[in-house]
């Protein structure tokens, strides 16, 4: 099995083979199926959108723990690593929070940054509440303006 050959804690460069209903990447040679470690995925098509746009996918395995048939890592695409990006995008969420786990922390970071985070940037938000006003005004306007007029006309 590969992950017997791989050093825990060192980067190895991959090469995207495919991804589907599964992520292939070739390694050392082999054509290995990974899966991002200690998240769960909720879009699998929008994790692989960033996969094949990425220049360069490295992985890295964790210290300590049993590999299955499916090799599970730490992905890192253009050396930002995917599980953060895809907490921070609202598509993963952390599996275990476990103090050990080599970039847990920053799985942590990201999950807090992203409930403070707006779905919609701050100029955004303040554009839409200005217009939700200038509605509102005008529609105040209007109501009163005919209100005003039914009540003259029914004199």
């Amino acid at each position: 099995m590969l992950w017997l050959l791989l050093i825990p804690q060192q980067r190895y460069e991959v090469e995207l083979v495919s991804c589907e209903q599964t992520v292939i990447v070739r390694v050392e040679e082999m054509d290995v199926e990974i899966q991002p470690f200690n998240v769960v995925v909720y879009d699998q098509s929008k994790m692989c959108n960033l996969l094949r746009s990425a220049q360069q996918i490295q992985i890295e395995t964790q210290t300590n723990i049993r590999q299955e048939d499916v090799l599970s890592v730490w992905i890192f695409i253009d050396g930002e690593l995917l599980q953060e990006q895809l907490i921070l995008m609202k598509e993963a969420n952390i599996i275990r929070n476990h103090p050990d786990y080599r970039y847990q922390a920053q799985l942590q970071q990201a999950l807090k940054t992203q409930t403070v985070m707006s779905d919609v940037p701050l100029h955004v938000a303040i554009q839409s509440d200005q217009q939700r006003g200038i509605w509102i005004v005008g529609f105040l306007l209007i109501s009163s303006l005919l209100s005003i007029l039914f009540y003259r006309l029914l004199k």
